[in-house]
């Protein structure tokens, strides 16, 4: 399938999915296999990947203004790995001068070597895998790194130049106070990031947490409770200067991810990698895709000349609409009138 010459016209966020990390977190539920590095053979298929979509879709002349590697762990790349794939998404797209390129780092695997080479290379953001800097709640989600080493790895990346960093914490976490995740965010605010991410603990299944809950040997946090840590977070980043700009995510001004905006306004993006999810809203009312999870099946499709897909839905005008609706309310903006007469026809009234 291909689409239409207008297509130039859309600008694309890219997304890379590095299934990798040293080990499993307890909490963790995302496609993600544990090792010692990214195999070769998997970056090869990527930058296969990411030629082919190029031109299947006809988007060879779009515009790229966000990268995000994900994972799993993909500060487990070397800085050579990474400029690699961004010289093949320059060769694939038109990677815009200004674009964000963030890359989530787990402070066990980057250095201060290490960060400095990132940002020689093309990334110019940090989403830095905090989650606690208490000894107790790192041990409870399975993390490697430990306190100190997470607030070397905030000073390193400061030292290397970086000047958008998020990082990210988990709470909910049981026998967790409104005082012990307030020591967590003013410890946070300390070191003077721009950018935030507060998830709730969700229990998934299978995961080593949701087997020890089910065993009884922890009781997850009553929603009351997750209630008032939310609410004191909130009003803490509030004065602040943080700004919640979505349900999860807080911003100095000027400094919310682009990337993921895209998803919450159901912008065009690309997902390279296994389990890496697509959307393109010039098909029909959108279409969306999604790739095999196994990597070895990712690597052998792409290595036979074959797309990776393992499932694609073609949206209905409900269905788009509906998730408008459901994505737009995870932000502060909110449900957009002149959005839904432009695309739907309609109007809130």
């Amino acid at each position: 399938m291909t689409m239409s010459k207008a297509s130039s016209k859309i600008k694309l966020g890219l997304y890379l999915h590095i299934p990798y990390c040293l080990k499993k977190c307890d909490y963790c539920a995302f496609t993600s296999y544990p090792g010692k590095g990214v195999p070769h053979q998997y970056l090869s298929a990527l930058k296969k990947e990411i030629n082919w979509a190029s031109e299947v879709f006809d988007l060879k002349n779009c515009p790229v203004d966000t990268i995000y590697f994900g994972g799993g762990t993909p500060s487990l790349m070397t800085p050579d790995d990474i400029d690699a794939l961004l010289h093949e998404i320059s060769s694939a797209f038109i990677l815009e001068d200004r674009s964000e390129i963030t890359l989530e780092v787990n402070p066990a695997t980057a250095d201060n070597k290490k960060l400095p080479a990132f940002r020689k290379v093309g990334i110019n953001r940090l989403s830095i895998g905090v989650q606690s800097f208490q000894a107790g709640n790192l041990n409870f989600l399975g993390r490697l790194h430990n306190a100190d080493e997470a607030q070397i790895c905030i000073q390193n990346a400061k030292e290397a130049g970086f000047e958008n960093m998020s990082l990210d914490f988990i709470y909910g976490l049981p026998g967790q106070t409104v005082n012990d995740l307030l020591s967590d965010l003013k410890k946070a605010v300390h070191t003077e990031p721009q950018h935030l991410s507060l998830y709730m603990l969700t229990l998934e299944q299978d995961t080593p947490l949701y087997l020890r809950a089910k065993k009884g040997q922890f009781i997850p946090m009553e929603d009351k409770r997750q209630e008032d840590l939310f609410n004191a977070a909130t009003n803490y980043l509030g004065t602040r200067e943080f700004i919640r700009y979505e349900t999860s995510n807080y911003a100095k001004k000027g400094y919310q991810s682009r990337h993921n905006l895209k998803y919450w306004n159901g912008d065009n993006y690309l997902g390279f990698g296994a389990a890496a999810h697509s959307y393109l809203q010039e098909f029909g009312w959108g279409l969306r895709w999604w790739n095999v999870s196994d990597t070895d099946k990712y690597i052998s499709c792409l290595n036979s000349a074959k797309m990776p897909i393992d499932e694609i839905e073609m949206l209905s005008r409900r269905s788009a609409l509906m998730e408008t609706v459901f994505t737009s309310l995870r932000t502060v903006d909110g449900l957009q009138e002149d959005y839904l007469l432009k695309r739907f026809g309609i109007t809130l009234g």
